[in-house]
């Protein structure tokens, strides 16, 4: 006899007990799908560069600006190869859901300060003599439909411009080379932002440093705080990605509460599972020992319960898995109000951790039954006394 026949006979003789093991393994998977790809997410710690970006705040929050003059005095820190510096601009398009990061920058510097963007020189230069220009990444541009060229309408839910209105317009002067970008968003010219915004009053929200190769970070972010420590506004200067990670620690107990859940869910399929096996088993006994006396060795026999299980749970956590990223990839363009999480995605080192998960609630499942299974009492069972 087939083997391979025999598992799959077995596998669906309940048909009902089959489903529903099946869908609640795909639905753990499912979960822990979503669940990875938010920490690989987090996990990114960005290229070369961005480790040696410095962001400097207002020292008692980020939502409070810094005086501008503060940017020429940055530029003369030790330690400080170039400054730039940016606000936060609120934009959406069309509808306040299809929000995105927009940022007024000034144009030369920050594409200095950002490499990865890949600002071209010819982008560059179309937009410095374009004083209503924006420039965009490759997501956000395909998301929206929009090509270079265009005029575009974007409203600020926080910034209006005079005379006292939330609709700005802007022209689209380029789109950044970069085939994907960790935050998709927008970027305006500084001196549009601050000639047209109705109340600005020469601050800014953050002013960035980019530090020398040679020099230590966290030293350089230490020497610009000094530089304002006794003025009447006070900054707090980090390293961009330690700053990104004390930004993301908003979300630390959303994350706590779904590596929870998960887990709960994980070793609750583990356990239906084992008792699904179990009854399966503890129902096939017979047959069992009438394979044995057949001349089918135990080793056998719980080659094709191991194969059983392995396969469902196999089958089952790859579709969970690959339901995820579908479902990731579909949605993602709609978290673009979102910046942290609009390019989330199930990397390779998630579908290594689901086999291992597999491996483990596979052997968890079939312990019980195989030893159930490896010396059964033959001549009671054939007597029915199981």
């Amino acid at each position: 006899m087939n083997l391979s026949v025999l598992v799959l006979k077995n596998m669906f003789r309940n048909k009902l007990r089959f489903f529903l093991t099946f869908f609640s393994v795909m639905v753990a998977f499912l979960l822990f799908g979503f669940l990875s790809a938010v920490q690989q997410y987090y996990a990114n710690t960005g290229d070369e560069t961005g480790d040696r970006r410095i962001v400097t705040t207002n020292r008692l929050t980020i939502t409070q600006p810094v005086p501008m003059v503060y940017h020429s005095y940055m530029a003369q820190a030790e330690g400080v190869e170039a400054v730039s510096r940016q606000s936060w601009f609120g934009g959406y398009f069309k509808e306040v859901k299809n929000k995105f990061a927009h940022y007024a920058v000034d144009p030369e510097s920050y594409a200095k300060l950002f490499p990865e963007l890949q600002i071209s020189a010819e982008t560059l230069e179309r937009w410095e003599s374009t004083k209503d220009g924006i420039l965009v990444t490759p997501g956000l541009a395909a998301n929206n439909g929009w090509q270079v060229g265009d005029k575009i309408p974007i409203q600020s839910y926080i910034w209006p411009s005079k005379p006292n209105q939330f609709t700005w317009y802007f022209t689209l002067v380029g789109i950044t080379e970069a085939a994907s970008m960790q935050q998709e968003r927008v970027l305006m010219r500084f001196d549009y932002y601050e000639e047209n915004n109705l109340y600005w009053e020469g601050n800014v929200d953050e002013i960035l440093a980019l530090a020398s190769p040679t020099t230590d970070v966290d030293q350089v972010a230490s020497n610009i705080d000094d530089i304002f420590v006794d003025q009447r506004v006070a900054t707090r200067s980090r390293p961009e990605l330690l700053f990104k990670a004390q930004f993301n620690k908003r979300y630390e107990a959303l994350e706590q509460v779904i590596v929870f859940v998960t887990v709960a869910v994980l070793l609750t399929i583990l356990l239906v599972t084992s008792n699904n096996i179990s009854t399966s088993v503890k129902e096939r006994i017979g047959e069992y020992s009438v394979m044995q006396v057949l001349g089918f060795s135990p080793k056998t026999i719980i080659l094709t319960i191991v194969a059983e299980v392995f396969t469902l749970i196999t089958v089952a956590g790859m579709c969970g898995l690959a339901l995820a990223k579908i479902c990731i990839e579909a949605i993602a363009p709609q978290f673009l109000s979102f910046s942290e999480l609009q390019n989330i995605t199930i990397n390779n080192q998630s579908f290594v951790t689901s086999i291992a998960l597999i491996l483990f609630i596979s052997a968890i499942g079939v312990l019980a039954p195989t030893l159930r299974v490896r010396q059964p009492q033959i001549a009671q069972v054939l007597r029915g006394n199981k």
